[in-house]
């Protein structure tokens, strides 16, 4: 870990460590991760309000709010009806 993570920010061999932790079915503490990295861009003089930054803290909530509209599309439509896009064979 340590050639790995050589001549980066410590942030990033924690991040690493702490995923190495992590059994395979556990959850990551999504907070704990971003508080490390925001915290190391503020120390890198990077300001976390970036929009591209945003984006991709947000991307994942977003990604998943879709596929729950989705999912719950779905579950709403009445039994035997099909969707009404058409098939891309078509």
């Amino acid at each position: 870990m340590d050639e790995l993570c050589l001549n980066q920010p410590p942030e990033f061999k924690e991040f690493m460590n702490y995923c190495r932790g992590l059994a395979f079915t556990a959850d990551p503490d999504y907070k704990y991760i971003l508080n490390l990295f925001e915290g190391c861009m503020e120390r890198h003089k990077f300001d976390p309000k970036v929009p591209d930054f945003i984006w991709n803290k947000n991307r994942l909530f977003l990604e998943k709010e879709a596929l729950k509209g989705s999912i719950n599309r779905v579950i709403s439509r009445p039994a035997g009806k099909k969707s009404d896009t058409k098939n891309e064979t078509d």
